[in-house]
């Protein structure tokens, strides 16, 4: 039994590299090993909920300047907490962090002599500067660590790191269990599901464009946006351009604890980001057995082929509309997407393949 200790922004499954962090965490709980995590964003009610669980609120967390009442309390309960996480990474012989300052990190080395794992997570340029003012770059970054996972393989190769090493992600399959309880979406309509949040990065707004090009094939197609959105002013511009479009043709559904119910019920599946890590929403999505449609972009095309998702250059959006179209109403081609997916995701994105995986690594 190893002890593993798991630094997180928040611990929660609605954010995506929380989310894949516990899940890490709970493949490794599974296999039998001690595992802890350190949050670094908590609130006070939270605390004592998540400290039976081995849940602790960071005691490494930048310095802020400025006190309030909320910000005093936090911090004494960060001092009364200091002595359990300092000898939680004591005892610790790994502990996996997601991206945190050069300062915050040596702040963690001071404190443990366990290896130290970065969770790379989603595709970032190795020369990209992460700290301007002293001028040290993402690989540099990368080899204060013993070992950077990455999710996907072709970055891990091409990153050039003598410590990288590729988990491919999966996702806790016991989530589905209760699909089907209560019907999301009708069957009046074609339904097309989008998920992820309203930011400019998954660009939304090309997802309108796709059910607009949709709706002159067939007027019963209907968008579904799933999902937060973190800028007030750029989700009020996604809802003024949904309501150029004819009225019921777009739901912008928000945040959805049963997101996956949305996407059960999708006839397919749309992602319109310029830029992913390994798709978490594809990867349901081929578990699912749905028909996926989205661009040929970095991350995505570490998952996605032309055998089992429909496949095409960024911002061709006539394309994937004029492709999504031929999918549904063709039988044969739809059935092949479905199957091919469902395929991929059990030979390379399965619960067991990534368990297995992560064992071998933290062995």
């Amino acid at each position: 039994m190893k002890h593993i200790t798991i630094f997180l922004d928040q611990y929660t499954h609605k954010n995506g590299g929380s989310a894949t962090l516990i899940e890490l965490g709970e493949a490794l709980t599974q296999l039998g090993h001690r595992v802890n995590y350190v949050v670094n964003y908590f609130t006070v009610k939270s605390i004592l909920v998540n400290f039976g669980r081995g849940i602790y609120p960071a005691t490494f967390m930048d310095s802020n300047s400025g006190y309030s009442p909320k910000r005093l309390v936090k911090d004494t309960i960060k001092t009364f907490y200091s002595p359990s996480v300092g000898s939680v990474l004591r005892r610790s012989d790994y502990v996996i962090v997601p991206f945190v300052s050069p300062q915050r990190l040596a702040r963690i080395k001071q404190s443990t002599k366990a290896k130290l794992v970065l969770n790379h997570a989603a595709s970032v340029d190795m020369m990209t500067s992460i700290v301007q003012q002293n001028g040290h770059t993402y690989s540099a970054y990368c080899s204060l660590f013993d070992r950077v996972l990455f999710q996907s393989g072709a970055d891990c190769k091409t990153s050039g790191l003598p410590n990288a090493t590729t988990l491919r992600p999966s996702f806790r399959e016991d989530k589905a269990a209760n699909l089907g309880v209560s019907k999301v979406l009708s069957d009046q309509h074609v339904n097309i599901v989008w998920v992820g949040s309203l930011q400019t990065r998954k660009r939304p707004d090309l997802a309108l464009d796709v059910v607009r090009k949709l709706l002159a094939y067939d007027y019963t197609y209907k968008l579904t946006l799933v999902g937060p959105h973190y800028d007030a002013a750029y989700a009020a511009g996604i809802r003024e351009q949904a309501l150029s479009l004819p009225p019921g043709t777009v739901e912008i559904a928000g945040f959805r604890e049963n997101y996956l119910q949305y996407m059960s019920e999708a006839d397919a599946i749309v992602q319109t980001s310029e830029l992913e890590g390994v798709s978490r929403i594809i990867r349901e999505s081929f578990f699912l057995g749905k028909v996926v449609a989205t661009f040929n972009i970095q991350g995505t095309s570490e998952i996605c082929t032309t055998d089992n998702a429909i496949l095409v250059p960024f911002g061709h959006v006539d394309q994937l509309a004029e492709q999504v179209h031929a999918a549904l109403t063709d039988t044969t081609v739809r059935q092949k997407l479905q199957a091919n997916a469902r395929l991929t995701y059990e030979r390379d994105y399965s619960w067991d393949a990534y368990r297995a995986a992560a064992g071998k690594i933290f062995a």
